[in-house]
């Protein structure tokens, strides 16, 4: 018998934003995945990181560094810098709870921002699945479905209970933001898990109500996991 080495494998750890994405989740609009073939997978699932990021609003002295770390005082809360404006910083990993009178310093470069500190949270993140049993880049002759015509297979993208495409679904995951009053702070865990066997299939995420918007958003990491027969 074959010996089999299983390698482990950390699924997931942390999210990380390196400035370049294009995406902001909070702004009303559906955002969609990669389509990817799932006709021959079985119990196929997709693992969602989803972390809220909120702005400290204020007024800045010196240039705070991405990925640093910060402390509020006399709050003591703490957090990581994941993107700097004129009068504001984008913090994620939060621990603990910073006050409006918070004078809020980098440990790494030094710079402080206070004066009226103001936090948000996102909206609720809506997830689902949808699945067609073409791809949206159906064309005839590249796919061999013909007698479809160009760009006929968007039509047939559904979410998996009801609605699909442009139509958001009857019973999409609902993750609630801003838990405990602690903006920043959450990192949601999510599994769609799903048995349907379709030959596409796509993951689409939403906040049909922009909160807060661009003071609080979501980053999304999303992986695909299935066996095969």
């Amino acid at each position: 018998m074959p010996t089999t080495l299983q390698a482990q494998s950390i699924i997931l750890p942390r999210v990380w934003s390196v400035g370049t994405e294009t995406e902001t989740i909070d702004d009303l609009v559906e955002h969609t995945s990669t389509e990817f073939p799932a006709e021959f997978l079985h119990e196929k699932q997709v693992h969602i990181t989803a972390t809220e990021v909120a702005r400290a609003i204020g007024v800045i002295v010196g240039a705070f560094t991405v990925g640093e770390p910060v402390i509020g005082v006399p709050s003591g809360a703490a957090g990581v810098v994941i993107g700097t404006g004129a009068t504001w910083i984008e913090l994620t990993g939060v621990v603990g709870v910073f006050a409006a009178g918070d004078t809020i310093t980098g440990t790494i470069s030094g710079a402080t921002i206070n004066g009226a500190l103001t936090f948000a949270v996102p909206g609720n993140l809506w997830c689902w699945i949808e699945l067609s049993p073409y791809p949206s880049a159906n064309t005839e002759g590249t796919w061999s479905y013909w007698p479809y015509p160009l760009g006929a297979s968007t039509f047939y993208w559904a979410a998996i209970g009801g609605g699909g495409g442009a139509i958001v679904p009857i019973t999409p995951h609902i993750e609630v933001s801003g838990l405990a009053g602690l903006p920043g702070t959450l990192v949601h865990t999510i599994i769609l898990p799903w048995s349907i066997h379709s030959p596409w299939a796509r993951l689409v995420i939403q906040t049909p109500i922009a909160a807060a918007l661009p003071n609080a958003y979501w980053v999304i990491q999303a992986m695909i996991s299935a066996k095969t027969p």
